[in-house]
């Protein structure tokens, strides 16, 4: 429950992911989104409320960094999705306007 509440999954890797994808293609944008999703959160991104806890409990920093992990994972797939479908738009409208 702190990671939902504190790690907001902020970093490089959604605009990577963006980018990457807008620029070239879904193809090439797939990789910093799965490389990102797939490792682990940095602990200096992770916003622990209690360093303390974290440092001293194995299970509260298991829990912790899971979720962290979780949270992570939804927002890089969710960036490759989103930016995978202005993708497509664009390709197409670009597309049909060339025609």
């Amino acid at each position: 429950n702190d990671a939902q509440n504190n790690y907001d999954g902020k970093g490089a890797l959604v605009g990577a992911t963006w980018a990457t994808t807008l620029i070239t293609s879904p193809l090439f944008g797939m990789i910093p989104a799965f490389i990102g999703a797939y490792s682990d959160p940095a602990v200096e991104n992770m916003n622990i409320p209690d360093q303390k806890e974290f440092d001293t409990n194995s299970e509260y920093r298991k829990c912790y960094t899971e979720e962290a992990q979780h949270i992570k994972q939804k927002k890089a797939l969710k960036a490759f999705a989103m930016s995978t479908s202005i993708w497509a738009i664009l390709s197409i409208v670009i597309t049909s306007l060339a025609m």
